[in-house]
């Protein structure tokens, strides 16, 4: 059997594809973020929470999410920091909106805990590639790539909060469908020819 050799690499920009053959894997969903909606629903619009501040758009976003908290009377918007792993993950599953943005890296953790909550995920797009069958903008999750874009998509999702947990729900099957560790296993193998 002939060896087959494959790079792959979560932070994978296009010249890495085209210059050295690397691939692009993203991290994807674990069971341990698969939570149920809890008993009083999905009663947070919106969860702003970062562990840390210093990257990305996050000191931004946390501005923005307090002036929309401020706008927004009629909406519970949360802005918490540092929670523990078991309050952060009630958080999750309480939000109807989870905002993710770059932290060491474009991609994270939080888009698939947020997913495996069943929450809208609104994240920070992403200069680094993603793997095969991402997430349908605007039907499974929602990106942006400036203050301004993030101020008017959440104010959109906000307003209709129907919508809103519909694209929770489809991205939530997309992860399961799409994004577990099988399936970049799967992924893995295939790219190789060993699948």
């Amino acid at each position: 059997m002939e060896n087959t050799i494959a790079y792959f690499k979560r932070e994978c920009f296009p010249d890495d594809v085209s210059n050295a053959g690397v691939q692009p894997i993203a991290f994807g969903m674990l069971g341990a973020y698969d939570v149920p909606i809890p008993r009083q629903g999905k009663d947070w619009d919106l969860l702003c929470c970062f562990g840390h501040t210093e990257t990305g758009l996050r000191p931004e976003l946390v501005k923005e999410c307090q002036k929309l908290k401020g706008k927004w009377r009629n909406r519970t918007i949360q802005i918490r920091e540092r929670l523990s792993p078991r309050e952060y993950t009630q958080a999750l599953a309480r939000s109807k909106i989870v905002v993710d943005a770059w932290g060491h890296g474009d991609p994270c953790y939080r888009l698939w805990e947020g997913a495996g909550g069943t929450a809208c995920m609104i994240y920070q797009k992403y200069q680094v590639l993603t793997g095969p069958d991402w997430f349908e903008e605007g039907r499974e999750a929602v990106s942006f790539s400036t203050i301004k874009e993030f101020t008017e998509k959440v104010e959109g999702l906000l307003e209709d909060r129907e919508a809103t947990m519909a694209i929770g729900r489809r991205g939530y099957e997309k992860a399961r469908s799409a994004h577990t560790g099988k399936h970049r296993i799967e992924y893995v193998l295939r790219t190789m020819g060993l699948l």
